[in-house]
């Protein structure tokens, strides 16, 4: 079938979470979408966009991210092929790609993922309560240990086996990252505190781990005697020696030193390190926990061949900080809150950009959108930062600076930005400031004529309309009319339409000074299109021609946010708190809905795109639907099988999904229910959309409804075989439905003739 489908966005300003490298692509989110950047080209594509904004993102065979209630399993081409319903961002996959771990508030969940593409995917294979508040890392040490770091301020490793923890180390910080590299655990704290332990029975401690002892039966030696460190801190005071020549290690007892702290609990003595060498392992003396401060909030890290980098902040200052051969610090413009480590560059992740330093440098702009404009195959973007951004072909061609974006507008040779108190600037599309001037007033809206030569501004105290000519740079006229702020004003057809919060739709002939106006009671927006107007109002669109003659009303259940015409007028797409809903015009039939995600502070903008085919959707990202023709893959439909979410569907009257639902149980008297209570005018659109695998239950349960109630069936047969033909529908079955038809025919045939009988006898 044909619909229209998301295929592509542009990533704007985010503060999702989820970067990751695998096979010289990095994986990046913005919002509720994946893209992926090739580092070879510098160029993005986008792979996949979900229900909601995205909080984390691994990848291994198959690529894992998650939500704030879910956690997706996608394939590399960006099909989802399961979820997992868990309030959880922090999670890692198993070196054998065959687990997860989940990190659900203080304790760790082992789930097991699907090898088979089935509806029972992820099985729960253990929960271990270890710590006693949120776990904030997770890291793979082998396929049967864990290594954690919490917000209680202890570090634990889990044997997966034995449902076991151990804590190996306890800090006044909560611990943000732990890594693992040979013989050397680096912990990182929130506040800027790097420890590196080199205890012997550390590194011994790891590599019975790694060699596959069960080192959780194992008596752990209590150190000193002024604290029962048993089941808590498992590092003793030891040295080591090396001899160089033969490379033999000769073992120091030495007495580690335990004080008291105010909170009366034992602490370590640990030292600061000013220039620490983290590969010099000539000066190493294992035995000790050395401490680095850095003196900044940790905002995140990453550890790589030796090399560990951190992204940190001071009160107004942004850093980040390389610990290997040398400790170096680099000021950043902006915060970071995510970071990977490459072999030859390291990544940073903010709100605004993605940041490459290394052998060269590459920064990725995440615009945050104001106002959007098109015109042919360039997309217009003003942003908060004052920058006009130019996509060509959905990649960004470049970017000025101007005085302000509330307003961009395109035409043929110019584009507009206008900001908030009047000021104007004009660009060509080489991005070429040429012309710049103040108004000095505020405004409200603002609108240009087709080819870009004069400029309309909706003053917000005044409520007039200024009527500005660009080249000259002045105003050559003051539209009066309306007497509140103007909320929407287009120009078509050589006339301006202005609507304003006193209910008039005025239509202006600015050449001739005159105007005609319209009272429309509620009305909130307009769109105009080929001649037609379509006024949004509560609870009812309005379609007008241009000389203001009402054609025909619409009613509409939900409050509209905003309206647009297709290209051809063929269909009114209409934006609620929670859809967009594509409404045929003639039928007034809703023939599509599209859940959208709108953070909040989010401008929405809504605009059809320049062919048939596609329209852009400017919310969160900047996306582009195309109309495709597609077959539903059952594994993508993202229902939970339980009788609370069926019968919320019910009073949702989203019937698809309540159908489907009952289809997946097959439970005979569950789907008779509730094709009784689907409305024959929705058969038609729930059927095409059925995947293959519920036609055929649906087909075989109505195989024994139809003996009792066959007029239910008909409706439904008949669009199984129109949209799924002789794969979903048996000739038994049409005789079937024929034979019960004809019967019930005969009684009524008969009924009808015996009511006629008693009528004439009386």
């Amino acid at each position: 079938m044909n619909e229209y489908s998301h295929s592509f966005s542009i990533p704007c300003k985010s503060d999702s979470k989820g970067l990751y490298y695998n096979n010289n692509k990095m994986y990046f989110t913005s919002n509720n979408s994946i893209f992926i950047l090739d580092t070879s080209t510098w160029e993005y594509s986008h792979l996949i966009s979900l229900p909601k904004q995205l909080k984390n993102l691994v990848i291994n065979k198959l690529i894992f991210t998650s939500t704030e209630d879910r956690i997706y399993m996608i394939g590399k081409r960006g099909n989802v092929i399961g979820t997992l319903k868990i309030n959880s961002s922090i999670f890692n996959i198993s070196p054998s790609s065959k687990y997860l771990a989940v990190g659900n508030n203080n304790v760790l969940e082992i789930w097991k993922i699907p090898s088979e593409y089935n509806f029972t995917l992820f099985q729960l294979e253990r929960r271990i309560v270890g710590h006693y508040d949120r776990i904030t890392s997770i890291n793979y040490i082998n396929s049967d240990c864990v290594l954690t770091t919490s917000l209680d301020c202890t570090v634990r490793i889990f044997d997966l086996k034995k449902g076991k923890s151990v804590i190996i180390r306890k800090f006044r910080d909560p611990q943000i990252s732990a890594y693992f590299d040979i013989d050397t655990l680096i912990f990182v704290g929130s506040r800027g505190k790097i420890t590196f332990l080199r205890e012997v029975t550390t590194i011994k401690f790891i590599l019975d781990i790694l060699e596959g002892k069960n080192i959780f039966e194992e008596e752990i030696v209590e150190c000193g005697s002024e604290g029962n460190f048993k089941n808590d801190v498992i590092m003793y005071g030891s040295e080591i020696e090396i001899n160089k020549q033969t490379d033999a290690i000769k073992f120091k007892k030495v007495k580690r030193e335990i004080f008291k702290n105010k909170f009366n609990e034992p602490e370590f003595v640990d030292f600061t390190v000013e220039n620490y060498n983290l590969r010099n392992k000539e000066n190493r003396k294992v035995g000790i926990s050395e401490t680095l401060c850095i003196g900044k909030d940790v905002l995140d890290s990453s550890y790589l061949n030796g090399s560990l980098y951190i992204s940190g902040k001071t009160k107004e200052e942004y850093f980040l900080v390389q610990i290997d051969d040398e400790f170096l610090e680099k000021k950043l413009e902006t915060e970071y809150f995510e970071i990977y480590k490459l072999e030859n560059f390291v990544c940073l992740k903010g709100t605004s950009n993605l940041y490459f330093t290394g052998i060269k440098e590459f920064k990725l702009d995440f615009p945050d959108i104001c106002s959007l404009d098109i015109y042919r195959n360039y997309v217009i973007v003003g942003s908060s930062d004052n920058k006009v951004r130019l996509y060509t072909n959905f990649k960004q061609f470049g970017q000025l600076e101007v005085n302000g974006c509330f307003g961009v507008h395109a035409a043929e040779k110019v584009i507009i930005s206008v900001s908030l108190n009047g000021k104007v600037d004009a660009l060509d599309y080489k991005l070429f400031k040429f012309r710049s001037f103040d108004l000095e007033t505020k405004i409200s809206k603002s609108a240009i004529n087709e080819d870009g030569s004069i400029l309309f501004l909706a003053e917000y105290e005044t409520f007039n309309i200024l009527v500005v000519d660009i080249k000259r740079s002045k105003i050559i006229e003051t539209l009066s009319v309306h007497q509140g702020p103007i909320t929407c004003m287009k120009f078509s057809n050589n006339f301006l339409f202005s609507l304003s919060l006193d209910n008039l739709l005025v239509q202006w002939n600015v050449f001739q000074g005159t105007y005609n106006s319209l009272e429309i009671l509620g009305a909130s927006n307009f769109c105009i299109n080929n001649r037609m107007i379509a006024v949004s109002k509560h609870n009812e669109i309005q379609i007008l021609d241009l000389q203001m003659n009402i054609l025909k009303s619409i009613d509409f259940k939900e409050n509209i946010e905003d309206i647009s015409f297709s290209i051809d007028n063929s269909l009114i797409l209409v934006r609620t708190n929670e859809f967009l809903r594509i409404l045929h015009y003639k039928t007034h039939v809703c023939i599509q809905s599209i859940k959208l995600v709108i953070p909040d502070n989010t401008i929405p903008i809504l605009l059809h795109y320049f062919d048939k085919k596609s329209f852009i959707l400017a919310l969160n990202d900047i996306k582009i639907y195309e109309i495709k023709s597609f077959e539903i893959n059952p594994i993508e439909l993202e229902i939970d099988t339980t009788f609370e979410n069926l019968q919320k569907y019910l009073n949702d009257k989203n019937y698809f999904s309540s159908l489907s639902i009952s289809l997946k149980m097959n439970n005979f008297e569950l789907i008779q229910n509730i094709l009784k209570t689907i409305p024959q005018k929705e058969v038609e659109n729930i059927v095409k959309l059925l995947p293959r695998n519920l036609v055929i239950i649906l087909r075989k349960n109505i195989k024994k409804i139809v003996k009792t109630d066959p007029f239910i069936c008909l409706e439904w047969l008949k669009n199984c075989v129109v949209y799924h033909k002789g794969t979903c529908l048996e000739g038994s079955e049409v005789d079937i439905l024929r034979v019960e038809i004809e019967k019930y025919l005969e009684d009524g045939y008969r009924n009808y003739y015996l009511d006629e009988f008693i009528k004439n006898k009386q």
